[in-house]
This record gives structure tokens, C-alpha cells and sequence, in this order.
């Protein structure tokens, strides 16, 4: 059994996935990770690393080979100014990082809100975003 079925990774993250060998006395619970497509992710000890966009299946199998699980895996690339993860580059966003700036506890895409990925997320983010919403020739990431 693991915690997901399906997932959604951003390329630049990693997630653990975490499977749960049953029943709880069992006398083996190693477990073998494998992935469909090592060119899109990797997989050690259920840490998803994401390599390239595409979709992958993670399967866990048990040391004896009797039983599986497997979650399906969606690596995507990060949309920069996308804040709030809706696919829509919008006044939303930059609303949205201005309040994170100013130092609001406002859920949003640190990553996303990168503007220049530069790593840093600070004015000069905001001020790209707003010149990208206003049409502006500028580029995102």
C-alpha cells in the first residue's frame, strides 16, 4: 500500500512516497522501488527525483515479489508568475506576491513566484511579474 496513487511533482522538487507493508507483524517489510521511465525520475527508499517532464509509474514491490503497489508520477516544469498554481499567468499572481512581500502568510508557489529565477523571491520579482501582466517584452524565469 502507498500514500499515493497518482502525483503531480514540479521538477525542481522532490517527493516520498511511503509504503506501508501489511500486516504490521510481518516478518519481511523491505520493500524494491522501481520507476517505468529512469529518464523522466528516479526513485530510492520512495524520494521521487524528477529528472525530466513526463509521466512515470513508481511501482514498490515486496521483498519476496507477492505483492505491489505503484503510483503514477507527473513530472511538470515550474510556471514562473504563476503564484497560485491555476495555469494562468493574472493580476491574481502578482496581488498575491505583493502580499507575500509585504510579509502576509498567504498560501502561493514560492517557486512560481521566482519571476527571474534568480532563487530569491523580492521586489525585483513583483516589479518583472507586473511589467510581464502589463505587456511589456520581458521574459519569465
Amino acid at each position: 500500500m502507498l500514500n499515493f496513487t497518482e502525483i503531480s511533482v514540479k521538477l525542481a522538487d522532490t517527493v516520498q512516497l511511503v509504503a506501508t507493508v501489511l500486516p504490521e507483524n510481518a516478518y519481511d517489510k523491505r520493500v524494491i522501488w522501481t520507476t517505468s521511465d529512469s529518464d523522466i525520475l528516479v526513485v530510492e527508499n520512495g524520494i521521487i527525483t524528477p529528472k525530466k517532464t513526463g509521466e512515470a509509474t513508481v511501482t514498490v514491490t515486496t521483498i519476496d515479489g507477492k505483492y505491489s503497489a505503484t503510483c503514477t508520477v507527473v513530472v511538470f516544469k515550474c510556471v514562473y508568475g504563476d503564484t497560485n498554481g491555476d495555469n494562468t499567468i493574472n493580476a491574481v499572481d502578482a496581488v498575491l506576491l505583493a502580499q507575500k512581500l509585504a510579509g502576509w502568510d498567504v498560501d502561493l508557489d514560492i517557486s512560481a513566484a521566482d519571476c527571474n529565477g534568480d532563487g530569491v523571491v523580492n521586489a525585483v520579482d513583483a516589479v518583472l511579474l507586473a511589467q510581464y501582466l502589463a505587456g511589456w517584452d520581458v521574459v519569465l524565469g
